[in-house]
């Protein structure tokens, strides 16, 4: 399967040429195949939070497997690892689609300088881990949330996570090149010179897998056969859907996060997707969910806004293929009063001053379009409408 004509990959050495990025290598898959290379397709990065995607396929495994179940209670395999109000129906699907109520990681979990932990560990040293709000409340990207699923899956099927990762995800799918474990191969700075520090972090499940496009590759393509022999297509449909946030309790849940996979518009397509940013290397796994086609592209260079002219690049290509997209319908008002004052507690949030955080507050009104968007302190107001791409 070749791009669709030699514009595509004139387009992307022209970028790679014009920027600092030391080095990169990408693929498209069209009909349930990978197509040729661009660049070393057995070049080892490390992928960051699409890390949190593998993770996810090894909760699914478990799940058809009848080891574990998304709507367990975290409290029924690790008592006492989470707090406060609600802990006690904190699933798994919350977990995995960061509704649990847990606040975002800090540089701390993930650039840390320690020896990367296994899950159990890590929560032993860490817990318990308190909950900001009710679960299913609000959505807030967690590193820790899908450590914690780890965790689960460990003490659930008594094994090690590296192990059930090699068992059930990467010896299956035939990823013979991808492990969560040992040192993190070499990447840069902006510049494309300077060495990258390398991170060692607690939250291995959520961002430390090092793989290659060419195994990426094997799990856009059993996304796109809706699982194949790996998983039923019932658990693909269900990786692709929010069902534990307010989005997905107004009718939106294709819009939101799902299992490991967020959806986001292109040129007027939805695709899904995750990003990975780590140390200096940038990831993306992107595939149409229609079955059309998808992408895999790793950066080993922290140069973002090249890193973003090649994900365009493969956005615009894959785009080709799709179907023409179908506007999503309007989904009626959330079941739960959203009015209020609202400071960001997603992802590196618990790290900022409060005044910081105060800075960016903003108020949030139901009106008949959907919700006003009020800066508490400067800016303009805008208007979130009631359709769910929109909203996500």
């Amino acid at each position: 399967v070749a791009l669709a004509d030699g514009r595509m990959e004139a387009s992307l050495r022209q970028v790679i040429d014009e920027t600092p990025i030391h080095e990169a290598a990408a693929v498209v898959i069209r009909d349930g195949q990978a197509g040729e290379p661009l660049g070393d397709a057995t070049r080892r990065y490390r992928v960051g939070s699409v890390s949190k995607l593998l993770t996810a396929l090894l909760v699914l495994r478990a799940q058809e497997a009848g080891v574990i179940a998304l709507n367990d209670p975290v409290v029924k395999y690790l008592p006492g690892v989470l707090s406060g109000n609600g802990a006690e129906d904190v699933t798994l699907a919350h977990l995995l689609e960061h509704t649990a109520g847990l606040a975002g990681s800090s540089p701390a979990e993930y650039a840390a300088n320690t020896p990367g932990l296994d899950p159990s560990d890590y929560l032993t040293q860490r817990k318990p881990f308190a909950l900001r709000w009710r679960p299913g409340l609000h959505y807030s990207y967690s590193n820790p949330g899908y450590t914690i699923a780890a965790a689960v899956v460990e003490q659930a099927w008594a094994d090690d996570f590296d192990e059930l990762m090699r068992r059930e995800v990467f010896e299956p799918l035939g990823m013979a090149d991808t492990t969560f474990e040992g040192d993190s191969p070499p990447s840069f700075l902006a510049d494309g010179q300077t060495s990258a520090s390398p991170w060692y972090m607690p939250v291995r499940p959520a961002g430390s897998a090092i793989t290659t496009v060419a195994d990426l590759a094997k799990v856009v393509e059993m996304l796109l056969e809706d699982g194949g022999d790996f998983l039923t297509a019932s658990s693909v449909e269900r990786l692709e859907r929010g069902e534990t946030g307010l989005l997905a309790d107004a009718g939106g849940g294709s819009g939101s996060y799902g299992l490991g996979t967020f959806a986001y518009v292109t040129e007027g397509h939805v695709l899904r997707a995750h990003w990975g940013k780590t140390e200096g290397f940038r990831a993306t796994l992107a595939y149409d969910p229609s079955g059309a086609s998808g992408y895999v592209l790793l950066v080993d260079t922290a140069a973002d806004r090249d890193v973003h002219r090649l994900r365009s690049l493969f956005n615009h290509e894959i785009n080709r293929y799709t179907p023409e997209p179908v506007i999503p319908p309007s989904i009626g008002p959330s079941p739960v009063d959203v009015a209020g004052l609202y400071v960001n507690y997603s992802h590196d949030g618990e790290q900022r001053a409060w005044l910081f955080a105060l800075l960016q507050a903003s108020r949030l009104t139901p009106v008949p379009e959907g919700r006003r968007v009020d800066p508490l302190w400067f800016g303009s107001s805008t208007t979130w409408n009631r359709i769910d791409e929109r909203l996500y």
